[in-house]
């Protein structure tokens, strides 16, 4: 059976939430926990950023897949601050603080974005579908999804070297910077936005 890509919808935050908690677990956002992770996700749902964030998912018959946050646009993420969050980081800080420092240096290395290249902030796939041409999918319909917004490029970062190469060998992208983290290196690519790939 075929995989169809097509925009998500809060209807489907809770499997995107588990996804991302289950291809993602090192990552920041599912460390905080699963509240604010959902709470991320229905900001990026919301009426008033549908212009500037767009959540594909790949399906394979009715089930979520995969799925990737594009930026479309510099965001402000005030749905974060308040006291659930600081509550979420302190006790992050104790209990994985590996997570914690790698997560404060992400944002102080923060993905660089110029006004030519839509932002790929999140992308997963769910584990038992990587390798069959979901990402892959995923990410030309993104790649597409640019062009058609007006973006020359597609800008993402990330601590996963295979990924990176993947980037690099499927869609072309160049390193344009990296950065190390507690035990990790980060890396900032860059790849040309196409219609059709």
């Amino acid at each position: 059976m075929a995989f169809v890509v097509r925009q998500l919808s809060q209807e489907h935050l809770l499997d995107v939430v588990a996804i991302h908690r289950s291809a993602l677990p090192g990552d920041l956002l599912p460390a905080l926990g699963e509240a604010l992770l959902l709470r991320h996700y229905q900001f990026c749902t919301s009426a008033q950023n549908l212009s500037r964030i767009c959540l594909l998912g790949a399906f394979r018959a009715d089930c979520l897949v995969g799925f990737a946050q594009v930026n479309l646009g510099r965001l402000s993420m005030p749905h974060f601050y308040g006291t659930p969050f600081i509550f979420s980081l302190i006790r992050l800080l104790f209990l994985r603080p590996i997570v914690f420092v790698n997560g404060i240096i992400q944002v102080f290395h923060g993905q660089v974005i110029d006004s030519r290249s839509a932002d790929l902030a999140f992308f997963a796939v769910e584990p038992s579908f990587q390798g069959h041409g979901v990402g892959r999918l995923l990410l030309s319909s993104l790649s597409e999804l640019a062009v058609e917004n007006g973006f020359d490029y597609v800008s993402t970062k990330t601590a996963n070297h295979r990924l990176s190469l993947f980037y690099q060998r499927i869609f072309g992208a160049q390193v344009m910077s990296s950065f190390g983290g507690w035990g990790v290196k980060y890396y900032s690519l860059r790849w040309t936005a196409r219609s059709s790939l």
